[in-house]
């Protein structure tokens, strides 16, 4: 018997991170529903026409549009900066701030759940029990259901506000943190590192950032507050740091896992490029990949906690779309960039990404817990690439490579059937 909301769960989980044909079970009403919602029939078929994958490609070619001027140019890059803002909150806010309640997985437990708060004292208590996560998390994300209701203060019962909020916020955090490490790396005009992050922030949700971000509130808040946790370790400022961490482990468990890292930090180990780091690294790599094709992790989690080895074995018993996240394209797509880091260059920044690639290397048996540790890896993947790059190809060429690259695995994640079906966008292209 396992606890909290895996328990609940007896259909198959779609994960985010997979490319196939798409089930259209979420389309079937009943009749009564069907003749409530026939009024604002026009409205509605506007509305899914600007949340279908044309109109997000739209977008997408408008923001290459806006790069391109500001790389031909280079000059006025307040005002470019504006319009690529612009259009990320677009984007965001359209497709995932608009998303309808019952897509994905997770949406529809988040609205019942923030309608049944009705106060900041009482909020934890009755978020887990209402939303389904009444196992140890729900003592461990502290902070989560108080912030809702906290917000809800506010907004009443405005539930699609509070997505809207939840995911400018998220991906807010998200482009702090890569200007927090834009300006430590680059010695330019504040306004051309203004450009570049919004740049950099804007290519994560190419990726399937996007649905990631879309399907868990709670971890779209932790993840970015647990890189920011770190950026500040590397920065030997360990008191941000540990109050980051704390805020983001509050946020979701998950978070937690960036704490080896913190300690490598405060023990004061870096990484330098050589080629005894490399082989170390890639020998790690290998020695994971090994251990992580066995099933003998449940003994070792029961050793650090109670709580995650009942969620490991949660997971493994969990009927799951895919049986080995070596199957998925965005492991390889990721994979090709962790090669392009080891033979163009890295910094002691990618460790970071190192790391969590090792991760998804030891949960390989486990694909439920290996395809989330993507999440960690691309929310700063293409800044990463484009400080890899930039140490052989110059500034200019590196980014507009980085570009390229990521609208080019855009097109992957707008046609999967993961980022259809999360966000419930109307598909004229795989139907």
């Amino acid at each position: 018997k396992t606890k909290g909301r895996c328990r609940n769960v007896v259909k198959s989980q779609r994960p985010y991170f997979q490319h196939n044909v798409r089930s259209h079970n979420h389309l079937h009403h009943n009749p009564s529903t069907l003749e409530a919602n026939s009024k604002p029939r026009t409205v509605m078929s506007l509305l899914q026409y600007l949340r279908s994958d044309l109109f997000y490609i739209f977008i997408d070619a408008v923001f290459f549009v806006f790069f391109i001027s500001l790389m031909i140019s280079k000059k006025n890059y307040l005002t470019h900066s504006f319009f690529l803002l612009s259009l990320l909150t677009i984007k965001i806010t359209l497709f995932i701030g608009f998303r309808p309640f019952d897509a994905g997985n997770d949406t529809l437990p988040y609205m019942h759940a923030f309608n049944a708060l009705n106060g900041v004292s009482t909020a934890r208590e009755i978020g887990t029990q209402a939303y389904g996560n009444t196992d140890a998390s729900g003592g461990v994300e502290y902070l989560y259901w108080p912030f809702a209701a906290f917000i809800k203060t506010f907004i009443s019962d405005s539930f699609r506000f509070f997505l809207v909020l939840s995911i400018i916020l998220s991906v807010s955090l998200t482009y702090i943190g890569n200007k927090m490490i834009v300006t430590s790396e680059n010695n330019t005009i504040w306004p051309k590192k203004i450009a570049l992050s919004i740049i950099l922030t804007y290519l994560v949700f190419l990726s399937y950032e996007v649905a990631y971000f879309g399907g868990h509130i709670r971890s779209a808040l932790g993840l970015p507050l647990a890189f920011i946790s770190y950026i500040y370790a590397t920065k030997k400022q360990h008191f941000k740091s540990l109050t980051f961490f704390l805020i983001s482990v509050g946020f979701h468990n998950s978070s937690i896992t960036i704490a080896p890292l913190l300690i490598m930090e405060l023990l004061g180990l870096t990484l330098k490029q050589s080629k005894k780091s490399t082989l170390a690294i890639v020998s790690t790599f290998c020695l994971l990949f090994f251990i992580g094709s066995l099933y003998g992790l449940d003994s070792i989690l029961k050793d650090i906690s109670v709580y995650y080895s009942s969620r490991y074995e949660a997971y493994m018993n969990m009927e799951f779309n895919i049986t080995s996240v070596f199957s998925t394209g965005y492991f390889w797509i990721i994979s090709l960039h962790i090669t392009a880091f080891l033979y163009f260059g890295y910094k002691k920044i990618h460790l970071y990404a190192f790391y969590y690639f090792a991760l998804v290397l030891l949960f390989s048996a486990t694909p439920k817990i290996s395809e989330r540790y993507f999440a960690y890896i691309l929310i700063c993947l293409p800044l990463l690439l484009f400080e890899s790059l930039r140490m052989r190809f110059g500034e200019t060429k590196s980014l507009l490579i980085v570009c390229t690259t990521c609208l080019a695995s855009g097109l992957l994640v707008i046609t999967s059937d993961g980022v259809i079906s999360t966000l419930d966008i109307h598909s004229f292209m795989t139907k």
